[in-house]
């Protein structure tokens, strides 16, 4: 290894590599050294973070990159088992490819030209059917929030429909015993208004009484003074 390798620090200027003895760079990005491996971004950044390569970090144009050493990929490559057991480690394992043999310390046999096929295979139908089910997967989350919002929606206009029941029963309460007071308010004014008139007639028979009684007794007293004879002067009537 040459010491062209670039440097750990984020904020470092990386150095350009020489090429290796196919024309290769000695130092690939993530994308070529995907390419290289023949295997998908997400399984290399999985094989980064389980330690099984171990690319250094430069300050790009957008922000800190991974290089990956060319040697270590190619290394890695010899041992695609690793690779094969983070996509597929039951299919591989179960496959029961000719011309392959456990390996100790892996889940998986070596690889070989047609286990590569079929990883590849296994690839490109894992990307074929996230790309045909990526629709459908976005329809059924846009139909499940929703849903959601439907059902807060309809649990909101319930509880303002209990609430506008339990207002209008109140108000329909306070309606009743407002006409129950009135009622009761209107039976005691007839009730005082007919014991007042009857006391007013009562009064009123008793003034009339006592008034015909005097006109009678003046009318008597007028009577006998007229007709009582001349001789009731000396009794002292």
């Amino acid at each position: 290894m040459t010491t062209d390798a670039p440097q750990d620090d984020p904020g470092a200027t990386p150095k350009p590599g020489k090429p290796g003895r196919d024309g290769t760079p000695e130092w690939l990005t993530a994308t070529e050294a995907a390419r290289r491996l023949a295997v998908s971004r997400r399984t290399l950044n999985r094989a980064v973070d389980e330690g099984r390569l171990k690319p250094q970090t430069i300050r790009g144009a957008h922000g800190p990159e991974l290089r990956f050493s060319t040697g270590e990929v190619d290394a890695y490559a010899g041992q695609r088992d690793a690779i094969e057991a983070t996509d597929h480690p039951s299919a591989l394992a179960d496959s029961g490819t000719p011309g392959v043999s456990p390996t100790p310390g892996s889940d998986v046999a070596p690889t070989s030209g047609q286990e590569a096929g079929a990883a590849l295979f296994a690839q490109a139908v894992d990307a074929a059917v996230a790309r045909a089910t990526a629709p459908l997967v976005a329809e059924l989350e846009a139909a499940r929030r929703e849903r959601h919002r439907f059902q807060e929606a309809s649990a909101a206009r319930e509880a303002s429909a209990q609430a506008l029941a339990a207002e209008l029963g109140a108000t329909r309460e306070r309606a009743r015993r407002a006409q129950a007071d009135a009622d009761q308010a209107r039976a005691q004014l007839q009730a005082y208004t007919q014991a007042e008139q009857e006391k007013r007639e009562t009064e009123a028979y008793a003034q009339a009484n006592a008034l015909l009684a005097q006109i009678h007794a003046r009318q008597r007293a007028e009577w006998k003074a007229q007709h009582r004879p001349w001789w009731w002067r000396f009794l002292g009537r």
